[in-house]
C-alpha cells in the first residue's frame, strides 16, 4: 500500500491502526436503545494477543478437519513441531494431502 492510501485510510478510520495490523470493533444498539461496544485490539492469535497450544490445535483441527482425519492431522502436527530441525520441509506437503 502506498504513502498516500496509507495517509488517506488515516483520515477516514482515525480510530483504527494502519493496514497490516488487524483490530476489530462491534457496537451493537439493543431496541431499548442500550448500546453495547467491545473492542479486540489485537486478532487473537497474533503476537500481542498469542493463542494457546490447545487453541492453536482446535483451530488447526478445525480448518484441516474436512480435508484429513484425525490421524492425519496429528502425523502433519508432530511434523509441523519439529520442522526446524528436519532437512526437508517437503514431507509437509505429503502428510497435508487427503489420502
Amino acid at each position: 500500500m502506498g504513502r498516500a492510501a496509507v495517509s488517506n485510510w488515516r483520515r477516514r478510520y482515525p480510530d483504527f491502526p494502519p493496514p497490516g495490523r488487524f483490530k476489530g470493533a462491534l457496537t451493537m444498539t439493543l431496541a431499548d436503545g442500550r448500546v453495547f461496544t467491545e473492542v479486540e485490539e489485537y486478532n487473537r492469535g497474533s503476537a500481542e494477543n498469542p493463542m494457546t497450544a490447545e487453541e492453536l490445535q482446535a483451530k488447526f483441527d478445525d480448518n484441516a478437519g474436512s480435508v484429513l482425519d484425525a490421524a492425519a492431522r496429528a502425523r502433519l502436527a508432530a511434523a509441523v513441531s519439529v520442522l526446524e530441525a528436519s532437512d526437508d520441509a517437503g514431507m509437509l506437503a505429503v502428510l497435508a494431502t487427503r489420502t
